[in-house]
């Protein structure tokens, strides 16, 4: 197991996936999804069959279908670690509600990164809007947005990528 901080990777699609992947070369990654039987395939087969069915997962990488252990993993460790959202936009502000109890409770993380685009289907809200709304009463959390130009293929595979984050 790779001896960085703690990554606890929220969403365990495509792009969740292989960033999970990705970041295991380095640190302590745990993948969370929201099916206790996807969490249960990846366990068993090493593959994420839905999204990626063709790469091995890396055998340090941890999963958990239960939140409230993902967050702990980064929140509840000798430094806080960092939180990737790598769910939809469909699914970002009742994920960042549960982040914000959780932290609500004197807990803390080095920061929150999430990876979708979009608006919200209701209010037409950008990631960044939502995200400031949701966790306002966190206001030290450092926050950004990670995006390609990349596929997830590319970056699970450990190939050459161009990544960019921006924050403010």
């Amino acid at each position: 197991m790779a001896t960085g901080k703690r990554v606890a990777v929220l969403g365990a699609g495509a792009w969740g996936t292989a960033l999970a992947a990705a970041a295991c070369r380095q640190s302590d990654v745990m993948l969370w999804a929201r099916r206790q039987a996807a969490i249960g395939q990846m366990q068993l087969q090493g593959v994420n069959q839905d999204y990626l069915p063709d790469i091995a997962l890396p055998q340090a990488l941890r999963y958990t279908a239960d939140l409230a252990q993902a967050l702990a993993h980064v929140t509840e460790a000798p430094e806080p670690g960092l939180i990737v959202l790598g769910t939809p936009m469909a699914g970002l502000a009742q994920i960042c509600g549960q982040i914000q109890q959780w932290l609500g409770t004197q807990r803390s993380v080095a920061g929150l990164v999430w990876t979708c685009k979009g608006l919200t289907a209701e209010g037409g809200q950008l990631p960044h809007e939502l995200i400031a709304q949701t966790l306002k009463d966190s206001q030290a959390l450092e926050t950004g947005v990670l995006s390609g130009p990349s596929f997830a293929r590319e970056v699970a595979l450990g190939l050459p990528v161009a990544l960019t984050i921006a924050s403010d």
